[in-house]
């Protein structure tokens, strides 16, 4: 899912027009471009294969969103885990900016 703060609403745009599977899945060559356009990703548990790897390095922390919301019964802790080691960084790290783009994107 790709998400835009855009006239002080909050839109979500489904990168792959494909309703089961609504995480950014895509490559980083286009993350970037999204990501340069203001655009937040998120990132769900298709990462665990090791496939987004490079996606999952690149993207600024403050344009990052994870989601479990698919048809695996992955726990968020998990994907929490994953992303984290992957990114070389505590856990916590990753919590406090996940829920930093959420009370932006959600005006929380």
């Amino acid at each position: 899912m790709v998400y835009q703060q855009q006239y002080g609403k909050s839109i979500g745009i489904d990168a792959d027009n494909d309703t089961k599977r609504q995480c950014y899945r895509k490559n980083w060559i286009l993350a970037k471009q999204l990501i340069d356009k203001g655009y937040y990703l998120s990132i769900g548990v298709h990462c665990l294969d090791g496939s987004q790897d490079e996606v999952v390095k690149n993207i600024p922390l403050a344009h990052l969103f994870l989601e479990t919301d698919t048809d695996t019964a992955t726990e968020i802790a998990t994907l929490y885990q994953y992303v984290a080691q992957v990114r070389s960084i505590p856990v916590e790290m990753l919590k406090q900016a996940l829920y930093h783009n959420y009370k932006i994107v959600l005006k929380k």
